[in-house]
Order: structure tokens, then sequence, then C-alpha cells
């Protein structure tokens, strides 16, 4: 991909911003972000993205679930853990599907997540391209049993779900048959990214960097395939705060919006074209 393409890209997702940024600050639906953002001093006309102040999970306790709907028909609610405080976030079916997981190599997944509610979730991603997941059970050896009967294609799930898998899937399914593997988490375990590429040796691997409240931010750079370097997802802008932990805003209206969402995950920025088209990548920091 040539600069002027790229720049080109890069103006298109700048100006989705700004349209985005006016569309919350005068939403009559809520008031969640004006609140936060208090006086605003436009720039050009325009609110200035790059002056408004970060949230963190702590702005979202601290307000009741129903004021900072922006969207409130269709709502899949989920409990999601912050400081161990748990609290509501909603989800719907488009903002679900505009979330990256990667290319589409299957027709039949396995969709297996510790958190059942992140399994639904996943699970209504696939529903929305046409495809018929298989949820995992609870039981583990009827969850295998079944998915070989089914006859998936693809395992989609987190680390640790993965992990238990693997420590069974021997006795039942025939791991040449998988195609897709993809592992959406914030933390991935090198051990285990070798394991599936041993037993299950036909199958592409994906990481996607994912947290339970804002849904997918990045995939894993091809070019470094160091499982720690991701590129954000398109509907996606990442920055880092002065200490260098992870703010993410993503361009796609969810019940709640993520707009300058700061998590606890240190990142490295760096800006470099790649051979995927990419410019921008970060990498996590232990």
């Amino acid at each position: 991909m040539n600069e002027t393409r790229l720049s080109s890209a890069k103006n298109r997702k700048l100006e989705r911003l700004y349209d985005f940024i006016e569309a919350i600050y005068h939403s009559k639906e809520s008031s969640f972000y004006k609140s936060v953002w208090g006086n605003v001093n436009p720039k050009d006309g325009r609110i200035d993205y790059y002056s408004l102040p970060t949230i963190d999970v702590k702005h979202i306790i601290q307000h009741e679930f129903d004021k900072r709907l922006y969207v409130k028909n269709g709502l899949f609610v989920k409990v999601v853990y912050g400081n161990d405080i748990p609290f509501l976030i909603a989800v719907t079916k488009d903002s679900i599907g505009q979330e990256s997981y990667g290319g589409i190599l299957c027709q039949r997944p396995l969709v297996s997540f510790e958190n059942s509610h992140e399994s639904i979730e996943k699970g209504l991603w696939f529903y929305g391209k046409n495809i018929m997941p298989l949820a995992a059970e609870d039981n583990l050896d009827i969850t295998l049993m079944v998915a070989e009967r089914y006859g998936v294609d693809s395992i989609v799930g987190d680390t640790e779900s993965i992990k238990k898998l693997l420590s069974k899937a021997e006795r039942y399914i025939d791991g040449k048959k998988i195609t897709s593997i993809i592992l959406v988490d914030f933390c991935f375990d090198a051990d285990c990214n070798g394991s599936l590429k041993k037993y299950f040796p036909n199958a592409k691997i994906t990481l996607v960097f994912s947290l339970s409240e804002t849904g997918s931010l990045g995939l894993a750079c091809e070019e470094k395939a160091d499982g720690q370097t991701f590129h954000p997802s398109e509907n996606t802008l990442i920055e880092t705060d002065e200490h260098g932990y992870l703010v993410a805003t993503q361009l796609i209206m969810r019940p709640t919006p993520i707009i300058k969402y700061r998590t606890r995950i240190k990142i490295k920025m760096e800006k470099k074209s790649c051979f995927c088209g990419s410019e921008l990548s970060f990498s996590i920091r232990n």
C-alpha cells in the first residue's frame, strides 16, 4: 500500500472520528460523555478530540447503567469486572458485527470462553456472518464429543479455555481437520500457541487483542508473529497516556461508546509500515 493511499485512509478515519465525537456530544439519549468532558473548546468549529480527557473503568462503574446508554434497544447485557467490582456492559448485534476478528476461514466454529457471556457475544458475531457456531458446554468431554460430531473446522476462545480444550482434544478431535484457531484475549501464552501449532498443523492461528468491556481492539502482526505486537482494528484508534497505558477509541456506536478509554495495560506504540498495509502497531509491555 503506497503512502498516498495510507494518507487517504488516515484522513477518512479522522473525519469519521470527528463526526462520531460530535454525534456523541449532541446526543439526546445520554449525557454521560458530556458530563465527563465538561466544557469543550471547539477548534475550527469542531470539538478537538485530542484535548478531551480520558475515562477509565471507574467512570463506568460510578455512572448508573441506564444513564450511560446511547442506544437503548436490542441490547445484549453482560457482567464485566473492573477492580474486582462487577458492572454491566451492553452490546448490540450491530456493534458486535463491526468488531474485527480476522478473516473468516470457517463455517462451523466451536466457541469456548471461560465467561459464558463472552461465548454468547462471540457467537452472535458469527451469526451475523451467517455462520452457525457451536457453543461449548460446561462439561469439556461432552463439548469435544459434540464438536467432533458437528464437524467443527475452527476453534474460538480465550487462552484459559483453549488450554483446557487442548488437554483433552486428542481424545476426540482430529487436529488436522481444524483450519482456524482464533485466540481472543489481552495476554497470550507462548507455550499455548506452540502447542496449538503442533496439534493443529493446518490451522491459521489468529490472535485478537480484546477486553471484555471493549471487544476487539487489534489483530496480531503476522510479520513479527511474536504474540505481543498488534495492529489496531479497522474501527479502533489506539494511543497511550503520559504513563504509557493503552487508551482506546472505537468508531462504533455501542450502547456505551468507547472513547478515550484508559486501560491498565502498558504498551509501546510504533509508526512503521507493515507488509499487511498497516502503518501503526502497538506492543504489550510486561
